[in-house]
């Protein structure tokens, strides 16, 4: 038996409606694997005869696996728990690419890989979502649950196809993405699924006082990477923010969070997502009402204040770990 160690395995999920280019861009990055690295492709396609499969040409260190027939979404689905395992063991790869079908819901395979049989195996990195700009115009789309979903929870957005959008679709993209809360790691516009294999690899947390002065999609600079530091404060054009990062495994209380965002009074405008016992919630308030709804995020809780005076943050810091059941 092996008892060293072994280092993690890198996962992404490449996740986006049928027809945007998920393959394409798989087959983009594929092409710049490093040559020493063995990466495994799980392809789930919704449909018992596979067509993605034939894209892929399997090598020593490019192998591809197939969850045919179902839908690796639905909860701890059994098929798509056996292939990863099979995966772990068998081919122990440095990286795993999981595409599920386009219909799919990814929020349960980022539980499924992050339960405890695979903290020891897995590191889930981004998480990269790839959009069409044109549905952004389209009404089917914009009130299409899964398609909300697949955008909350993606590290990296990537739309494809743009030398096809429309100049107005292309604005429609940047009015949306402008208004997400959490922040993308990165946003990026492609042609022919053509992305740099550096969006595998991030992970890193922006900065919340960052992205008000300049929204360029590339801002890498000034990004802080959560150790022990998870609040950040800033002021300027007379407004006072401060924001606060939790681990993902902090569960809150959202009754108490509710409460919490009604009591203080003199701070107009506040954005959360939290984890709670039964779900992940999206928490704002704005002309004093708070609401709440689900949301298919995962990477961590956050929290931002905005406010035009000066406030004590420890004494909201401190209602906000009260906020915390475990």
């Amino acid at each position: 038996e092996m008892n060293e160690i072994m280092p993690k395995i890198k996962v992404n999920i490449i996740t986006g409606f049928l027809g945007v280019g998920k393959t394409t861009t798989i087959l983009n990055l594929v092409t710049q694997k490093p040559t020493h690295e063995k990466w495994a492709i799980l392809i789930n396609e919704f449909g018992l005869v596979s067509i993605d499969h034939a894209a892929f040409e399997e090598s020593n260190d490019l192998n591809i696996k197939e969850i045919a027939g179902g839908c690796v979404c639905c909860s701890a689905s059994l098929p798509m728990q056996v292939t990863m395992n099979r995966i772990i063991k068998e081919v122990q790869p440095d990286r795993i690419i999981i595409e599920p079908t386009g219909l799919g819901h990814p929020a349960n395979i980022i539980d499924l890989l992050r339960n405890e049989n695979y903290a020891d195996h897995l590191e889930l990195l981004s998480v990269i979502t790839v959009v069409n700009p044109a549905h952004f115009g389209s009404e089917r789309h914009l009130e299409h649950g899964t398609w909300q979903d697949q955008i909350s929870l993606a590290d990296v957005l990537i739309a494809n196809k743009t030398d096809a959008a429309t100049n107005a679709q292309l604005i429609d993209f940047e009015h949306f993405t402008a208004k997400l809360f959490p922040k993308k790691s990165l946003i990026e516009k492609t042609t022919f699924g053509q992305s740099n294999l550096s969006i595998l690899d991030l992970k890193f947390y922006p900065d919340f006082a960052q992205n008000k002065t300049h929204s360029h999609a590339h801002s890498h600079e000034k990004t802080a990477e959560i150790s022990g530091k998870n609040r950040f404060e800033s002021e300027g054009f007379g407004q006072y923010t401060c924001g606060w990062i939790f681990k993902e495994n902090v569960v809150f209380d959202l009754d108490k969070i509710k409460a919490l965002f009604a009591n203080l009074k003199a701070i107009e405008r506040i954005k959360g997502v939290f984890r709670t016992p039964v779900d992940w919630f999206l928490v704002q308030k704005a002309d004093a009402q708070v609401q709440s709804q689900y949301v298919a995020y995962r990477k961590d809780s956050r929290v931002e204040f905005i406010t035009a005076y000066p406030t004590n943050w420890d004494a909201v810091e401190r209602q906000l770990n009260e906020a915390i059941i475990g």
